[in-house]
């Protein structure tokens, strides 16, 4: 089974501005395969969710590989995590999330 989507785009709109988070990407993603997108933090850290689900700490990546389709992360995250993949604009200098559902 393979999922594809193409020219993806994703944006985040306030009363004075709008953040686009995803500017039309390509992913495909075949089974067993594990994906995540990964902010513009110049691909040194993500923030990943806690296992309950209640918030998100920053924790710092390593990327390796890259083109303009994907990015292999080779150290810090574990398969399976979950990492946010919202806009990260407004939490640079922030380093937990707390969410609500």
């Amino acid at each position: 089974m393979t999922i594809r989507t193409e020219n993806l785009t994703k944006s985040f709109r306030t009363e004075e501005i709008e953040t686009t988070a995803l500017g039309g990407i390509d992913i495909e993603v075949r089974e067993r395969e594990f994906v995540s997108i990964v902010q513009n933090t110049g691909a040194n850290w993500v923030f990943v969710v806690d296992a309950s689900g209640e918030y998100a700490l920053r924790r710092d990546i390593r990327a390796g590989r890259r083109n303009n389709r994907y990015l292999e992360i080779v150290s810090g995250l574990e398969t399976g995590e979950r990492v946010i993949t919202s806009s990260y604009s407004q939490m640079t200098q922030v380093d937990r999330v707390q969410l609500t559902r």
